[in-house]
């Protein structure tokens, strides 16, 4: 499990409520000619532990919006509406770049 959270360069997940998902990674975000890791935060909130997906929102540590490729919004909301949380994460990773923590 620690493999596969530092591959997706997941930095914490918690669960604040039993219906509330919150995993916290890098991201890897462009600074002129190099990376620099700022913190993407995806929050999933369930109808009941475990159920359907009633919402998600990827934001920045301070809950404030974070910004993502136009190209990829469709792809996440895709995965969203067939309820497909590993999906929505997979696709999220891939529209932000994240990378592991020693990257």
């Amino acid at each position: 499990m620690n493999q596969l959270t530092e591959l997706l360069g997941i930095k914490s997940i918690d669960a604040p409520s039993e219906t509330e998902l919150c995993l916290t990674f890098a991201s890897g975000v462009k600074q002129g000619k190099r990376k620099q890791a700022e913190d993407i935060k995806l929050v999933l909130q369930y109808d009941v532990p475990g159920g359907k997906l009633e919402s998600y929102a990827i934001v920045r540590p301070d809950d404030s919006d974070a910004a993502l490729p136009e190209d990829h919004l469709a792809l996440i909301d895709a995965a969203f509406r067939a309820n497909d949380a590993p999906l929505l994460i997979q696709e999220l990773w891939r529209a932000t770049g994240a990378t592991s923590s020693d990257a």
